[in-house]
């Protein structure tokens, strides 16, 4: 097999944000773009539940089965700022709001046909920064995010 060249790195990502009240992903109206105060987002589970149990009786394999899928927990790394609009301020207000918000992350930015992964979930803490004086890094913040999906969609035109 030849070796690949649709590789990409993350300089196109974008990360954005919607609290609109829908239940359907096409149904989202306005979503607000915080790919330039986000650093990063890790996305882990969202795994089917399996299962497995044996019969009695004679030596058998056992019946094994696949059902409905766990939730999703993503990390969302920003940078901390105090700036109203950027991400840490809208984080933080979802979160405290408990507010239920659409995340979308488009890693090779908003290209058209390209792909997009998108849940709707909560903030489940606000976001706490650390600071250490013998550091010159720009300070982030790490906020959980927890939601029902994190499903691989292909992009429309916007």
């Amino acid at each position: 097999m030849a070796q690949t060249e649709g590789h990409m790195t993350s300089k196109h990502a974008t990360l954005e944000l919607s609290s609109d009240d829908t239940g359907n992903y096409n149904d989202v109206a306005v979503w607000i773009d915080i790919s330039g105060s986000a650093n990063s987002v890790e996305p882990s589970g969202g795994a089917s539940m399996t299962g497995a149990a044996h019969t009695m009786g004679e030596f058998h394999l056992p019946l094994i089965g696949i059902g409905k899928r766990e939730p999703v927990e993503a990390t969302i790394k920003s940078i901390y700022t105090e700036e109203t609009g950027e991400a840490v301020d809208l984080i933080d207000g979802f979160a405290e709001n408990q507010t239920l918000v659409w995340l979308r992350h488009r890693p090779k930015g908003p290209v058209a046909g390209a792909w997009e992964w998108v849940g709707r979930g909560y903030f489940t803490e606000r976001p706490k920064v650390a600071t250490d004086a013998e550091s010159g890094d720009i300070l982030i913040v790490e906020t959980p995010w927890w939601g029902r999906e994190w499903d691989l969609r292909g992009q429309g035109t916007t």
